[in-house]
């Protein structure tokens, strides 16, 4: 009697591993079974959540740039692209610098995530898994609060500018500031402004005081005011020390 209690028990713990792991044809029925019980609505819901491990929300990009630009830059990267979707102000219908790009493949989008912090004339791209419309406003900001100021620089990067500033009104903007040169970022061919400028201090406290502007309102749009980036000071300063013939 004993013997027999132990196969009974073999069994049970047979049928226990066929429950937690499932093979040959038996899993394939039950797989089959319930795919064929949801029906077309359960195709359809595995296609929708496929394609949102292929979306990628991608902002900072320049107000100018066209959904076929889009496109063409990450394509130049071999980053097949299967749909664009450009948000635009309700207003003006002109483009927002956001879209949702959906790519061909969930590798694709996960190598686009490589693109966030990337600067495209003179905006700084986020790039991020695509997230429901009330999160995505909250992670505009992250490349800017990420930027530490450089030791010995006094520049700023001033972003999200209304097209209709000029040098004038944006230094007068820069309250309290004593502004020594300002860049303002133009497109090289047609000269138009493009949304940004550097802006140089005559000392360290009116740097400090231009970065805690950052939001102030000009024209309508809320001003993104950062240190100037390593890489570009360096080039600045390597510029500087060509035309001088040497220096540190």
């Amino acid at each position: 009697d004993d013997d027999d209690d132990d196969d009974d028990d073999d069994d049970d713990d047979n049928d226990d591993d066929n429950k937690e792991n499932p093979s040959g044809a038996g899993g394939a029925d039950d797989k089959s079974e319930v795919k064929g019980s949801e029906g077309e609505g359960a195709e359809g819901g595995a296609e929708d959540a496929g394609r949102k491990y292929r979306q990628v929300y991608v902002g900072g990009v320049p107000f100018y740039v066209t959904e076929d630009e889009i496109k063409a830059a990450f394509e130049e990267q071999s980053l097949s692209v299967e749909a664009i979707d450009c948000m635009t102000f309700p207003d003006s219908g002109r483009f927002r610098g956001i879209a949702i790009v959906t790519f061909a493949t969930a590798a694709a989008a996960d190598s686009a995530l490589a693109w966030d912090g990337t600067e495209w004339d003179g905006k700084f791209l986020v790039a991020r898994k695509y997230a429901p419309k009330a999160v995505v406003p909250k992670e505009v900001k992250a490349p800017m609060a990420d930027t530490q100021k450089v030791e010995g620089q006094r520049v700023a990067f001033v972003a999200n500018l209304n097209w209709d500033v000029t040098e004038e009104t944006l230094r007068g903007s820069l309250l309290g500031c004593e502004v020594k040169e300002v860049r303002m970022g133009t497109d090289k061919e047609s000269g138009e402004f493009r949304g940004y400028a550097h802006v140089e201090f005559v000392a360290d406290e009116d740097l400090e005081q231009a970065v805690s502007l950052n939001g102030k309102n000009l024209f309508g749009r809320g001003m993104k005011i950062t240190y100037a980036t390593a890489r570009k000071v360096k080039r600045e300063r390597e510029d500087g020390n060509d035309a001088k013939g040497g220096g540190r």
